[in-house]
């Protein structure tokens, strides 16, 4: 009788200490069209656009991460050359604000971002801000 319960809780032990693992192990996972980051701050990626929402666990964010490409090389005015854009990611006409899915945008501009729910700005220095996507369950941006 007395084995008979010890090897009850040893399987116990084992299985939290599987399940503890495994919960650990998940941090990082794909949850539908998102990555799931737990713990951890989502991670940049060179010629993507990133967008997240706050998960429905305090301590998670679910992103998703779209092509960002450079539109195509142009013919400047007064026949200035192109220079890099913000991150020197593309080359763009002289005083063009933001690069948005392979768009050049001005400063000032608003727009729909890539996954079309709220709305973008194009900021000097070629920085773009989305808002009305913390709004969005996380359920619904991943699907």
């Amino acid at each position: 009788m007395a084995q008979t319960f010890y090897v009850r809780v040893l399987f116990a032990v084992l299985c939290l200490g599987i399940a503890s693992v495994t919960a650990r192990a998940r941090r990082s996972r794909m949850y539908e069209k998102c990555v799931e980051f737990c713990d951890k701050k989502p991670i940049e990626v060179s010629g993507a656009l990133k967008m997240c929402v706050k998960g429905w666990e305090a301590n998670c964010t679910y992103c998703r991460y779209f092509n960002n490409n450079c539109p195509e090389i142009q013919e400047c005015q007064f026949q200035m050359a192109p220079v890099p854009s913000e991150g020197n990611r593309c080359m763009v006409c002289p005083g063009d604000g933001c690069v948005y899915n392979g768009e050049i945008r001005q400063v000032g501009d608003v727009f729909d971002p890539v996954i079309g729910h709220g709305e973008c700005r194009c900021h000097s220095g070629g920085r773009v801000d989305c808002r009305g996507l913390r709004e969005m369950p996380a359920w619904v941006f991943c699907h």
